[in-house]
């Protein structure tokens, strides 16, 4: 579902619908922060982009940090 949800904001943000983005984002940010992934850092990085658009660097920054933080996450081995 949350997957869909940034899928759907991508949509939005192509038709310059930035406050229905980012209340989908800010939606599937909640949900992505269980399970981490690709996806979220997608979301996080997007959800950066629209704040700093909107003239709310702050915010922009909190965002930016936080797929930082992903990022530095170091992946667990997969067992095979």
């Amino acid at each position: 579902m949350a997957e869909t949800q940034v899928r759907l904001a991508i949509l939005y943000l192509n038709a310059d619908r930035n406050s229905a983005a980012r209340e989908l984002l800010t939606q599937a940010v909640g949900t992505l922060d269980r399970s981490g992934g690709d996806c979220l850092a997608f979301a996080l990085k997007t959800l950066a982009s629209i704040e700093e658009d909107a003239g709310r660097p702050a915010e922009a920054l909190r965002w930016r940090e936080r797929a930082s933080k992903l990022a530095a996450k170091p992946v667990p081995a997969s067992t095979v």
